[in-house]
């Protein structure tokens, strides 16, 4: 049963991050996003990528990504309560992370600089 649901994990997490390479960012950005990202503020990069680390908390997470993911899919099975989160940069760039009761057990990025 646990295997079972292991692999449900799993899979939906390769499907969102499928889905967040072909989706790519937001069309409704905002100015002030657009601003940002011309200065370089707000956009997720690689040094804060390979900082990151199993067992570590969302909060710890938000603190070195210098801003909240949007989450993405959140399920409770057999008493553990998984969260999948995506950060997105303007142009396509993004990470998702999973995390298990608040603990990251896995993390995956696509074109971040």
């Amino acid at each position: 049963m646990i295997k079972k649901a292991l692999l449900v994990i799993v899979g939906l997490f390769v499907l969102f991050i499928v889905i967040g390479i072909v989706t790519g960012p937001s069309p409704s950005s905002s100015t002030s996003s657009s601003v940002r990202a011309l200065l370089g503020e707000g956009q997720t990069t690689m040094a804060q990528y390979t900082k990151l680390r199993d067992g570590m908390s969302y909060a710890d997470a938000v603190t070195i990504l210098g801003r909240p993911g949007e989450e993405m899919s959140s399920n409770n099975i057999a008493g553990m309560r998984t969260v999948m989160y995506m950060w997105s940069n303007p142009g396509g760039a993004n990470m998702n992370a999973m995390f298990q009761n608040d603990a990251m057990v896995q993390k995956s990025q696509f074109g971040l600089k």
